[in-house]
């Protein structure tokens, strides 16, 4: 019995609380030591480690929230969900709450339990009052073990007890797109979308259910509807003109984008923008009818300047497109983009505009008319009144190749020079392309030392665009130096292709092609000699030459690349399945080809899947 009379001295009261104190921490630390090796465990893959020393604390604390969730972890890892049941049902009678709830019904229905699972989601659904936590929890619990027809059932249960028709649209909508259910999820996206306005998420989810023809015909008259009755609701009308760039209906989205325009007050700015968009995405006819649009409106609209030049670098790109197709273009056709250029001149005098509408004046008498002189003429007027402007260095840079290829070689030598010291600093872009023309120059005229020097300053920076024409150009060279007399009439066969001269160019690659003192050259030569027929356009010799190398050597460096052109050349004729093969071929025979990525492009391009 204890004496109240004859209490403890000061001293040893203090010792005993101090020693419960310590046995206080020592055993709180050795539970925090024991968690931090059951989390070791769990974050190496050693779950059942980590399930027996969770379910140990648990065992001595049943109270200890960090014990239950992580032997609920370790236990869901090993799949063992019938031991989960005690220990849940335990958690239970501790806590009925809707998250324990919804983690039971989980739990019985990976034990085989359906019927008593689904009686526990309910459960969790009938406590009162209704949370949009507790809805949350059941359909978590739901979607983890991949039952999204019962998580939608859960969600539309919950909004009935909420009386809130919108809750969850998001999440909704992705358990549809899992299910596959096309015509309540695009509803339910939209739903979203009018609550969260992110365009950026809508579209996701919208491409989500575009995975067959019935899905996609079925939301685009869902979409044409709704963009219909939210004609005044701009946000509805951006993610409609989208569709309809996703659906590759860009002149439908062209007259969405001009309501947009006219809803905002933007005076262009939506139609310009869609017109750059449809431009760089090669869609001519849309872009073309874009930059109208604004042209109409006037010179004094602030995008009439750039509308006007977006217009003509449009038609530019177009024929380069039916250039590339091997397509023939009118010279009326070409006289009609530099009119267009002209009058953009005219129009916007001593601006960078006017520059550049000569600039392209040059280039299209260049390339498509081959009007050298004329095209001389242009650039040299352009260097003169508008010196100050980047399209002056690129003027100076052609004057320079118009003069390699009417063998002007000193002038050729001059223009590149006065582009490396004069324009270059303002041009830093050209710098790479001014010492290549130059190593290139040097290459033509026979002095190899000095083209080398050119070439390795640019083989040494691989971020530059001429670095790997500079590699082969060194590579030839120090493969083929000892045979001068052989790679002189080689750099004279290159010099004659590049100058469009290409009977001679043939002449001289089929002399090199014959040579038995340097192989590779030879093959060099003819696969060179392919691509000048290319370049002609004489698509059927092109194939004939690629042909014949291929047959001369089955294990020719450039067999990948030779199939390659070739598919290119029956692309060109028109014949879509001769091409598809030869992709086809290349893909099994050169498995470990730098080309692979491209002529698998082409190939889906041909099919039509891109």
């Amino acid at each position: 019995m204890l004496d109240l009379t004859n209490p403890l001295p000061a001293w040893s009261l203090m010792f005993a609380v101090a020693t419960l104190m310590l046995i206080g921490v020592h055993n709180a630390t050795a539970q925090d030591e024991r968690e931090r090796v059951a989390s070791a465990y769990e974050q190496s893959g050693d779950y059942r480690s980590s399930a027996r020393i969770w379910m140990e604390l648990l065992q001595a604390n049943p109270g200890n929230t960090r014990a239950f969730e992580g032997t609920v972890r370790s236990l869901k890892a090993l799949q063992n969900f019938s031991s989960l049941i005690d220990i849940v049902e335990q958690q239970l009678k501790r806590n009925r709450s809707a998250k324990i709830l919804a983690l039971y019904g989980q739990v019985l229905f990976k034990s085989g339990k359906t019927k008593e699972a689904e009686q526990a989601w309910n459960d969790a659904l009938s406590i009162r009052p209704a949370t949009m936590a507790a809805i949350k929890e059941v359909v978590l619990s739901q979607v983890e073990i991949r039952q999204s027809d019962l998580a939608i059932a859960s969600i539309l249960r919950g909004r009935e007890q909420l009386d809130s028709p919108s809750i969850f649209a998001d999440e909704l909508a992705q358990l549809y797109a899992a299910t596959g259910n096309y015509k309540q999820g695009i509803q339910e996206v939209l739903t979203s979308f009018a609550q969260t306005r992110n365009m950026q998420s809508t579209q996701g989810r919208i491409s989500a259910f575009l995975t067959n023809d019935s899905a996609t015909a079925y939301i685009t008259t869902y979409m044409q509807n709704v963009s219909a009755s939210k004609r005044n609701d701009n946000s509805y009308l951006k993610l409609y003109a989208w569709f309809l760039r996703e659906r590759k209906d860009y002149l439908a989205a062209f007259e969405t984008t001009t309501d947009i325009d006219n809803n905002t007050r933007a005076n262009g700015s939506e139609v310009f923008t869609f017109a750059e968009q449809c431009r760089f995405e090669n869609q001519y006819e849309a872009a073309l009818k874009a930059y109208t649009w604004i042209i109409d409106k006037g010179t004094s609209n602030p995008y009439a300047q750039n509308a006007y030049y977006g217009y003509a670098r449009t038609l530019e790109s177009r024929l380069a497109s039916l250039n590339s197709q091997g397509l023939k273009i009118s010279t009326e056709e070409v006289k009609a983009i530099i009119e267009r250029y002209r009058a953009l001149e005219v129009a916007y005098p001593n601006t960078n505009i006017a520059a550049e509408a000569k600039y392209h004046i040059g280039v299209l008498q260049q390339d498509q008319l081959n009007r050298l002189d004329d095209a001389n003429t242009e650039y040299t007027s352009l260097v003169k009144q508008y010196r100050n402007y980047p399209a002056a260095a690129y003027a100076m840079l052609n004057m320079g190749i118009i003069a390699v290829m009417q063998d002007r070689f000193a002038d050729a030598t001059s223009c590149y020079k006065q582009c490396n010291d004069e324009f270059v600093n303002r041009v830093p872009q050209l710098r790479d392309e001014t010492t290549f023309r130059s190593a290139e120059l040097s290459f033509y005229a026979g002095s190899f030392d000095e083209a080398m020097r050119l070439y390795e300053q640019l083989s040494g920076n691989t971020e530059s665009e001429f670095a790997n024409d500079a590699i082969e150009r060194t590579t030839l060279i120090s493969l083929n130096k000892e045979d001068s007399v052989l790679l002189r009439q080689y750099a004279q066969a290159e010099l004659r292709a590049y100058q469009r001269r290409y009977t001679e160019a043939h002449q001289l690659y089929n002399q090199i092609a014959q040579s038995k003192s340097s192989p590779d050259l030879a093959e060099t030569a003819m696969m060179n000699s392919a691509r000048a027929y290319f370049d002609a356009k004489d698509f059927a010799q092109c194939r004939s030459v690629l042909q014949t190398l291929r047959t001369k050597n089955a294990q020719t460096i450039f067999g990948d690349k030779a199939m390659l052109l070739s598919s290119q050349c029956h692309i060109n004729e028109g014949n879509k399945q001769a091409a598809i093969q030869e992709l086809q071929e290349l893909l099994v025979m050169y498995p470990r080809s730098i080309y692979l990525q491209e002529a698998r492009e082409r190939i889906r391009k041909l099919r039509g899947d891109a």
